[in-house]
């Protein structure tokens, strides 16, 4: 009777823990969602005030950019006025004798002399004139590049590859925190050592600095497609697409007060940006360069001040990316997969020459892990020339990096030491050093996937010692109530063989069938409850059947307790699979976070 009651107690203290364990699991829930809903609150906070920042420097921005336009005018007012002061005909008539005079040493100029003053008026508005469009003028930039993949291969028989790395741990941080949601563009300021990503979902330019290991992020941007160098160490050029609404930026984010410039707007007819505008490039004449989706598609080119013209490109479907170098400009279509090569000559803007080259494109249709090694796409994506005229070609769907020459002879695929993700866009800089976008990884980890059976499941170690419980709880089960009820805690020892199979049979089918997949960190923590619990439980039983054994001498329940201690055995086995497999787990989610998502470098390798 006595040990009877001891059972009984201990049955019951075992109840009161676990009721306890439910309670304070159920509060911690609800502290985190607290916490979280705090953290929210604070973000969308945050997130107010930096709106408010970003609209008061806008206005800033407006303000200064109608001070501008304004002396503008008024400089442009004032030399108008000069110059109607001037006739054309006595200018003319009066250069002999300026030029002999100069040449006489004579450099005054007398004030009886109507025509000399005026012409001396008219130098001195026309070296301002000239002073004044020499600041207001936009910088002379080029398309030149000084990577050279060509560099990187050092052997005769080498081939490029492509080496993984992992971002520093702080900046791996700093990233992971800004969160990168839908990159489409990337580039590379050589003389700041700086990279440039667009983001077109998150809306933000991210300028990261592997050296100094620092991210920064401009926001006051929207819906930002393609971004390029636009001058060295100073600033980049940004295509953003809302709609029907294109406009082309100047982001000056070397600046000490980086601020964005508007470079041409679709609301001004002289650039005739009504359509969809797609990537961008430099032109030999230091003009930008964008593809515009119409029914007649054309290669846009985009002067500051002067205006856009447009050349049709006949033979493609849905134009994309384009690289330049010098007077080449590649464009790849991804309605056809083919790789346009042109030439563009712009250095004159009232006389530009363009003309169609050649054709890159898949010749022979061949299964993916064949067309690697060969010419041509599943589905083209980004490019880029090096200094020499070597290109590089994206491959999204056939994962892949393909090499050409500078008569876009297919040379090699890029080797690379890990499986190439769904590439967007992509850029190597002169050390090497190359990042991937990669627009599919937000998809990579879905949530709640569609279950699936998957029978190689139920041969797993964890798999066969819950299997094991259950057959061992059912035997324990039938052994016990064969006897009857000599003894009352043996109705416990009946109950918990229930609880085990139906809660052993759980987990298994839960297993095979990835329903565990939906919310792992759930399932783990009810794995855990279900094993220690019924470690400590099958332990009791152990020693009651033991007792009961010896106190009445039935084989029936020696049986039992020799089956029901091998069960007990099990659930110790199990509970020490299932802490290790949570430290390995969150020692292997470490690894996979470190893991750079679109950091490479390119090496060389024979």
């Amino acid at each position: 009777m006595k040990h009877s009651q001891s059972t009984f107690l201990m049955y019951f203290a075992f109840f009161i823990f676990f009721g306890i364990l439910v309670a304070a699991r159920k509060k911690a829930e609800e502290v985190r969602r607290a916490r979280e809903e705090q953290i929210a609150r604070e973000k969308q906070q945050a997130e107010a005030a930096e709106r408010a920042e970003a609209e008061r420097k806008r206005e800033a921005g407006r303000e200064r950019r109608a001070e501008e336009e304004k002396s503008h005018q008024d400089i442009e007012e004032a030399h108008f006025l000069l110059d109607s002061r001037v006739s054309p005909s006595s200018v003319s008539a009066e250069i002999p004798l300026i030029i002999d005079s100069l040449q006489n040493g004579s450099s005054v100029v007398s004030p009886e002399d109507p025509t000399a003053v005026e012409m001396e008026k008219l130098n001195i508005a026309n070296n301002e004139q000239l002073d004044l469009s020499q600041n207001e003028s936009l910088p002379v930039v080029s398309n030149e590049t000084s990577v050279d993949f060509v560099s990187f291969i050092q052997e005769n028989g080498a081939y490029l590859m492509l080496q993984k790395q992992k971002w520093p741990q702080r900046l791996h941080h700093d990233l992971k925190n800004e969160g990168v949601r839908y990159p489409l563009g990337v580039a590379y300021d050589e003389k700041v050592k700086r990279w440039l990503i667009c983001d077109r979902n998150t809306e933000k330019i991210l300028l990261i600095d592997v050296k100094m290991e620092s991210v920064n992020v401009c926001d006051d941007i929207s819906s930002p497609t393609a971004i390029i160098v636009y001058e060295e160490g100073k600033s980049a050029a940004v295509l953003c697409a809302t709609g029907k609404s294109h406009t082309i930026y100047i982001y000056h984010h070397s600046d000490p007060n980086p601020f964005i410039q508007a470079f041409a707007r679709h609301d001004e007819p002289m650039y005739d940006m009504r359509h969809q505008l797609r990537g961008l490039a430099k032109s030999v004449g230091g003009n930008i360069l964008s593809l515009e989706k119409h029914n007649q598609n054309r290669l846009r080119v985009f002067n500051k001040g002067m205006g856009g013209k447009g050349f049709s490109m006949p033979g493609t479907n849905t134009p994309c990316f384009i690289a330049s170098f010098r007077s080449t400009v590649a464009v790849s279509d991804l309605g056809v997969n083919k790789v346009f090569i042109c030439n563009l000559d712009d250095r004159d803007w009232e006389s530009i020459s363009f003309q169609m080259l050649r054709v890159i494109e898949t010749t022979v249709v061949l299964p993916p892990d064949q067309l690697a090694n060969q010419s041509g796409f599943q589905f083209v994506a980004g490019m880029q020339f090096d200094c020499n005229g070597f290109l590089l070609i994206g491959d999204a769907k056939g994962h892949s990096i393909k090499l050409y020459d500078t008569d876009y002879n297919f040379l090699h695929r890029v080797s690379s030491d890990f499986v190439l993700p769904y590439v967007s866009s992509f850029h190597v800089n002169k050390d090497g050093d190359c990042i991937l976008l990669d627009v599919k990884q937000r998809d990579a980890i879905q949530k709640y996937p569609k279950p699936k059976f998957e029978g190689w499941k139920l041969a797993k170690y964890s798999s066969a010692l819950q299997i094991f419980q259950t057959l061992g709880s059912l035997v324990v089960f039938i052994l016990t109530s064969s006897v009857g009820s000599q003894f009352p805690p043996t109705y416990a020892v009946l109950l918990t063989s229930i609880f085990t199979i139906i809660g052993a049979a759980v987990f298994v089918i839960s297993d095979a069938f990835n329903f565990n997949k939906t919310e792992p960190d759930e399932w783990i923590f009810w794995e855990s409850v279900f094993t220690s619990s019924f470690s400590f439980l099958f332990t009791v039983n152990t020693m009651t059947m033991l007792y009961s054994s010896i106190r009445w001498n039935n084989t029936a329940w020696w049986l039992a307790t020799v089956v029901c201690s091998m069960v007990t055995m099990s659930f110790f086995l199990s509970l020490i699979h299932v802490m290790r497999k949570q430290t390995k787990g969150h020692i292997a989610l470490t690894q996979e976070e470190n893991i750079v998502r679109f950091n490479t470098r390119m090496n060389r390798r024979v």
